[in-house]
């Protein structure tokens, strides 16, 4: 750089530097005037690698562990019991291993063991599993649903575990229900004894229970009746031992000579009492023979008539099987006749019901053969 009238000028190359005496320098890195730059350092000899190898971490294997694969059926996992079973395998099995078990479990062939889809899910996606995948703990399975089978009974590793049966909840006795029972035990003194009763107790029971409250212990159920007692009670009216209580009430003591008398004056009502107190008898079963009678011939001089042994309580459908047999009828044909019983009054008839009971006198209809 030169000085120009005061301010600086940049030299060029080619420019003779003539009478100048004065030159400045600037960004330039030079040396002091007659110092030496130390010399470099020489370069570190190349270090040769160790022959020796450093040993390698050492790698810990997980030891195959017994693993208990779920398999739901893909379709029934929101359902309150979705479809599953378990497998027992391996930690470090793969699907191709659950695959083949499930073959051997359901008797699949090649083809359907090969439409086997097995999913796993992964928060709210499912993926489709590969053979060489290993297994999880929860595992969808898809075909299975359409074969519509179920493991068979040998197949031991896929079945759930059976459960012990729950005992049955003991049902707790039912508490009686109780009645109010008022004894008017002497008319003049309007003397009552309140009583408390099982419901559909009888007479006698509420008989001994009123005996229980004398003091002296002489009275006894045998020594006395009882009757209704109140404004709308009827007359003349003895209520019978075996008479079931089912409600609450009034009743009065009553004498065995004035309950004798009672029964001489009103028989009627006494009749009356002795139905409600006495329970019609059972139907026995007695031998009977019923009467067919073919109904196309009814008004003929002589009617095609057959008969047929059976009981008082036998029902229709017995004696159509008796009449198909005795006819010598198929099926079809018993099944299209038509069994009847006259109308009360004689002015008809009508269709008698499989499970109606027989009558001596009945009626048939649509029948293809009749007995020689």
């Amino acid at each position: 750089i030169r000085l120009n009238s005061g301010s600086f000028g940049t030299l060029k190359e080619h420019e003779k530097i003539a009478q100048r005496k004065t030159i400045f320098v600037h960004s330039a890195s030079l040396a002091s005037p007659g110092s030496e730059e130390a010399p470099a350092p020489a370069p570190a000899p190349p270090t040769r690698p160790s022959t020796e190898q450093k040993p390698k971490p050492e790698v810990k294997h997980r030891s195959s562990e017994p693993l208990t694969v779920t398999l739901t059926i893909l379709g029934t996992q929101d359902d309150p019991e979705p479809d599953s079973m378990r497998v027992a395998v391996k930690s470090d099995s793969h699907v191709s291993e659950v695959r083949k078990k499930v073959a051997e479990t359901f008797k699949l062939s090649p083809s359907e063991t090969t439409a086997l889809k097995f999913i796993s899910k992964n928060t709210s996606n499912f993926r489709t599993m590969l053979n060489s995948d290993k297994v999880k703990e929860q595992v969808y399975v898809r075909g299975l649903a359409t074969l519509q089978l179920k493991p068979k009974r040998e197949a031991a590793p896929f079945e759930d575990k059976p459960q012990e049966p729950k005992p049955a909840a003991r049902q707790q006795p039912k508490a009686p229900e109780y009645i109010d029972i008022s004894v008017l035990v002497d008319r003049p003194s309007n003397f009552r004894v309140p009583l408390k009763i099982k419901k559909d107790s009888t007479v006698w029971q509420v008989k001994e229970t009123l005996t229980q409250t004398d003091p002296t212990g002489r009275s006894k159920p045998e020594m006395f009746c009882l009757k209704p007692c109140g404004k709308d009670a009827p007359v003349g009216v003895v209520l019978d031992d075996q008479r079931v209580v089912s409600s609450s009430c009034s009743l009065e003591i009553c004498t065995l000579q004035e309950a004798a008398n009672l029964q001489r004056q009103h028989p009627a009502q006494q009749q009356q009492q002795q139905r409600q107190t006495t329970p019609p008898p059972e139907p026995k079963d007695e031998p009977l023979t019923v009467t067919f009678t073919r109904l196309t011939t009814i008004e003929d001089p002589i009617p095609q008539r057959f008969e047929v042994a059976c009981t008082t309580l036998s029902r229709v459908s017995e004696l159509r099987g008796k009449i198909a047999e005795v006819c010598n009828l198929d099926t079809q044909a018993a099944r299209r006749m038509k069994i009847l019983f006259r109308v009360p009054g004689g002015k008809g008839f009508m269709s008698a019901k499989d499970e109606e009971v027989v009558a001596k006198d009945m009626f048939v209809h649509n029948v293809d053969r009749w007995p020689a």
